[in-house]
């Protein structure tokens, strides 16, 4: 057999040994974090860093018949290995695999890890993850992998001398034939096989880059792709979600109670109050450190993301960018008459054969949503699933929530930092802070009397100061240079006022005079800011048609803050 094709064959056979350990590898410890992980990755990589006579001397060592391994392969291939074929593959393996698990855990890498924590959310085993969605996201880059792993084997030379020899239509590859021609010196020889493995190389450099550089472009069409792991039970507005998740990292701690009584609940709170982490612990994708997770009558607390029949919106959606829209809704369905009733209850009926790549933000979020309901469950969690829409869809896609949450109730709960998509879209809100619940109720039980200061600008009140009681239901607001008159005597910190509340015209308590400092218009409502006596600024909100009829009235105006009005806030 020439040098040639033995080498391509010695190359083959190693890349299959290094795809398949490699490929296995970088799956297994795909997002692990253990004690000694870098120690594992070290040994794994150790082949790439050592010199390859280094590394045939230590296979010298375990292949010889003075090795249990060495006596192993001598019983399977009936005599000594070293010398032979099989020892000039494993050598080409041996070396090339650190760069098949290397680039292959570099592309699983970059699969999000949403696209997965969705799959399980969907009821599919982790082997349905891997097989049908890591794997064929990652493709590209593993393909890559694999023919950059060819061309390591193909160019291995140092340890396959050191282990099978350097033996003319044995063991004599491509580089081993230039080292005996440049020994023997025939450099011509040796130039053209230079020359043949050059023409190689960059041959297989360019396919690599054209395998890393193409997009995934499978397709699911199929209309039945159900696994689910539980069958299928309707749902009651008394069923309920009781929790309690307590979650501890570095420099934050979540510590929070849930309960949606059956009942659609909003999440409020400021960016990295915990919201989202607290979703993610009730679908079972965010490890909890303490508490319970009660879906009904069943405890889900230590059952895996995929039995916990819960329908997790991302932020982002999640789609699986390699399956169609039908592919996407009917990942986790219940049965196909499933899967075509969301598609016409949400409209996307008509996308079914298209890509998330083809869809607009809008459309993307009815087939997310499309996707979380097809698999009927148990709890449906909405994570600012209209915060990538501009503002006409937001307002167009929190109709279709509320619509389509309300047709078929369930318990529900919503992340949302909008006050207003809360309200059109929720019965309850709870609003954390810094990992706490500062506030919970009926929404217009909060947002009318939020009770903390937290709670009060998370629901968007404009107008806060500091306030020191001077007297019986008479607070000094500090911040303003005003002695207020409050409709209750209950214990604050600082006093808040609404800014759609603050009224022109006098005639009653805590009237003060002011003057417009400036305002800022939209369309249909103009914002002022009143500037007081004490040099503060109030802001007030007022229709348009309100504003044309008193801009022109002569200043200073008067401006009233209703004690009914007035919230009383702790810090």
């Amino acid at each position: 057999m020439s040098a040639l094709a033995l080498s391509l064959q010695t190359a083959a056979a190693a890349t299959v040994v290094a795809f398949v350990f490699g490929l296995a590898a970088a799956v297994g410890l795909r997002g692990r974090k253990f004690r000694g992980r870098a120690v594992v990755d070290a040994l794994l990589l150790v082949p790439l860093l050592l010199p390859p006579t280094v590394v045939g001397f230590g296979l010298l060592v375990v292949l010889g018949n003075a090795s249990p391994v060495g006596r192993w392969l001598a019983e399977i291939f009936g005599g000594g290995i070293l010398f032979t074929w099989p020892a000039a593959v494993i050598a080409a393996a041996v070396v090339s695999f650190p760069l098949m698990y290397l680039s292959a855990r570099g592309a699983l890498e970059q699969v999000d890890d949403d696209l997965l924590n969705a799959a399980r959310t969907l009821g599919a085993s982790e082997r349905r993850v891997i097989l049908r969605v890591l794997l064929p996201l990652a493709r590209p880059g593993i393909l890559a992998a694999t023919v950059l792993t060819f061309a390591r084997a193909l160019g291995e030379f140092g340890a396959t001398l050191m282990v099978a020899g350097n033996i003319p239509g044995r063991t004599q590859t491509v580089p081993l034939a230039i080292y005996g021609a440049v020994e023997t010196g025939d450099f011509g020889a040796a130039g053209e096989w230079a020359a043949v493995m050059v023409v190689i190389a960059v041959g297989l450099v360019v396919v690599s880059d054209w395998v890393r550089g193409r997009s995934c472009t499978c397709t699911s069409r199929s209309t039945s792709t159900s696994t689910s792991t539980s069958t299928s039970t309707s749902t009651s507005t008394s069923f309920a979600v009781r929790a309690r998740v307590v979650r501890r990292l570095p420099g934050f701690s979540l510590d929070a109670e849930v309960d949606t009584a059956g009942r659609v609940v909003a999440l409020l709170g400021a960016s990295g109050a915990g919201k989202s982490m607290l979703l993610r612990a009730l679908s079972g994708i965010e490890p909890m450190d303490g508490g319970r997770v009660e879906i009904g009558e069943r405890d889900v607390t230590k059952i895996p993301s995929r039995a916990r029949r819960v329908g997790h919106v991302f932020q982002h959606y999640a789609l699986f960018p390699h399956m169609t829209v039908r592919g996407n809704v009917a990942f986790g369905a219940v049965d196909d008459s499933t899967v075509d009733r969301w598609l016409r209850e949400l409209e996307i009926h008509d996308l079914a054969d298209r890509l998330p790549a083809q869809l607009s933000g809008g459309q993307r979020q009815r087939v997310a949503l499309a996707r979380a309901l097809a698999a009927d469950p148990d709890l449906l969690l909405l994570d600012e699933p209209l915060s990538a829409l501009d503002a006409h869809s937001r307002v167009r896609m929190a109709h279709v929530l509320a619509t389509t949450i309300r047709k078929e109730p369930r318990p529900t709960i919503l992340v949302t930092h909008d006050v207003d998509e809360a309200f059109r879209i929720a019965d309850d809100i709870v609003v954390l802070d810094q990992g706490r619940v500062v506030a919970r109720g009926e929404k217009h039980a909060v947002l009318g009397q939020p009770g903390t200061l937290a709670a009060a600008l998370v629901t968007g009140c404009k107008n806060v100061s500091r306030a020191e009681p001077i007297g019986i239901g008479i607070v000094r607001a500090v911040d303003w240079g005003l002695d207020l008159e409050l409709a209750t005597d209950e214990p604050l910190t600082h006093v808040g006022m609404r800014a759609y509340h603050v009224r022109g015209g006098g005639g009653g308590p805590n009237s003060f005079p002011c003057s417009v400092a400036s305002f800022d218009e939209t369309p249909h409502r103009v914002t002022l800011f009143l500037r007081l006596a004490s040099g503060a600024q109030l802001q007030a909100e007022l229709l348009r048609e309100r504003w044309d009829e008193i801009k022109a009235t002569p200043q200073p105006w008067t401006v009233t803050l209703a004690p009914e009005r007035l919230l009383p806030l702790r810090s």
